[in-house]
């Protein structure tokens, strides 16, 4: 997007075991650090000025890191999906729209979900992201979060703005969970090839599996 800035998390690489169990205790230990950086990033995009915001347009050229960037998007992946919740839902109030500053908005993509639908807290300066500045997409059979590891991840909750895509049964679709698996199942949905449900709140990973089991 012209005149926006984006992070992006990937998913958890499986050769890392670090990053494998960080999906089963991250919410208590290493997601609130992302914070941190976060609201550095929102205080560069508000000042535009400054070593620190010198620094990115240096690190990363006009094209990468625009000066007149006057946004922030996260998108997350899998494990980085649960990033990207965690930090809507406990979001520093320098990223709150302001004169330099218009919006942040996060969008995850078959994420596990998170243990809580409401943020850790309200106070220390964390505020939640309103549910329109919230994408979480999921996938009917994603075999990750819904069979694989259903006793861990049923009762985790998808936030913001819920988008289900229903692809059609192919055999070319084996966890309907990596990212070249998303990309195809979205764009299959659609171009018609399959179905989308949307839903505004905060739904369990089993109350989304149920919807599409009736």
């Amino acid at each position: 997007e012209s005149g926006g800035t984006m992070i992006v998390f990937p998913g958890t690489e499986l050769g890392d075991l670090a990053k494998i169990f960080a999906n089963f205790g991250a919410e208590d230990c290493v997601l609130p650090r992302v914070g941190a950086a976060v609201e550095i990033f929102c205080n560069v995009l508000r000042s535009k000025e400054g070593s620190v915001y010198n620094a990115f347009v240096k690190l990363n050229g006009d094209k990468e890191f625009p000066r007149d960037s006057s946004s922030l998007t996260m998108i997350g992946h899998s494990l980085g999906g649960s990033v990207t919740q965690f930090t809507a839902l406990n979001l520093p109030e320098e990223c709150l729209p302001s004169d330099n500053f218009n919006e942040f908005r996060a969008f995850a993509f078959v994420s596990p979900g998170l243990k809580n639908e409401k943020p850790e807290s309200t106070n220390q300066g964390k505020v939640q992201l309103p549910n329109e500045r919230i994408f979480s997409v999921s996938v009917d059979g994603d075999t990750t979060v819904n069979e694989k590891l259903e006793f861990i991840f049923s009762e985790h909750f998808q936030i913001g703005r819920v988008a289900v895509f229903m692809p059609q049964d192919s055999d070319e679709l084996e966890t309907r969970h990596t990212i070249v698996e998303v990309q195809k199942i979205l764009c299959s949905c659609l171009q018609g090839e399959g179905s989308v449900h949307y839903d505004d709140g905060s739904f369990t990973n089993e109350h989304i599996k149920n919807i599409f089991a009736e």
